[in-house]
């Protein structure tokens, strides 16, 4: 959950000093059912600390999970991470439209894990 995220950002990014972080942040939250007002205020506040510290910020939206699309905290989410991109101008990667698009071309339902890790700037 992000808030997991923001808790050991001092230790796994900032101390990194990296250039770029890639946020990929929405899908427990919403399973977890965190509120969205919450939600949306910490990923705007985390988005705006590491802007501040002129990391650039790439924000990935939740995966696309068909038991949870009509859940109110899922879209809630979903859109509060599109709003905090585009509050914030930063990109944003669509995995939920990725994972959609495979699971409707394939009849499978897929799930997208990936670590991305800092990396220190040269």
């Amino acid at each position: 959950v992000l808030s997991d995220i923001v808790a050991r950002a001092p230790r796994d990014v900032f101390a990194l000093n990296p250039n770029v972080v890639v946020v990929q942040t929405g899908t427990n939250d919403a399973v977890q059912h965190v509120p969205v007002a919450r939600y949306q205020r910490q990923l705007q506040q985390f988005v705006e600390g590491l802007q501040a510290r002129r990391i650039r910020v790439i924000l990935v939206d939740n995966q696309y999970l068909p038991a949870q699309v009509g859940s109110a905290e899922y879209i809630g989410i979903q859109k509060a991470t599109h709003d905090v991109a585009h509050l914030d101008h930063v990109s944003l990667v669509s995995r939920f439209g990725l994972s959609e698009a495979i699971q409707a071309q394939t009849a499978l339902e897929v799930t997208l894990l990936g670590a991305l890790r800092a990396q220190p700037a040269s």
